[in-house]
């Protein structure tokens, strides 16, 4: 049967087995954290250059696609106006 030692004092008191690494010092465990914070820094990296692009397209379309889209309405205005005014009905003349 192994035996336990006790590491630690107070709350943090932990038992181990004897002979047995902290499980933090397997090598299996060591590897795959290593490779969860390496998959997560190029998911961060990933995130924050598509922010990036996101702000750049946002504000390229405020700045060149937006002053397009108001002056293609204000040319449009006068020809609407025309179309109302055509719409109503003409006095009969007598």
């Amino acid at each position: 049967m192994a035996s336990l030692i006790r590491v630690g004092a107070g709350a943090a008191m932990v038992y181990t087995i004897a002979g047995m690494p902290p499980m933090a010092n397997v090598p299996i465990i060591a590897s795959t954290r290593r490779a969860a914070e390496s998959v997560f820094n190029v998911m961060f990296k990933t995130a924050k250059g598509t922010g990036r692009a996101a702000w750049y397209s946002a504000t390229t379309l405020f700045v060149m696609v937006c002053p397009v889209l108001f002056i293609m309405d204000t040319s449009e205005a006068p020809s609407d106006a025309s179309a109302a005014s055509a719409a109503l009905p003409q006095p009969v003349k007598v």
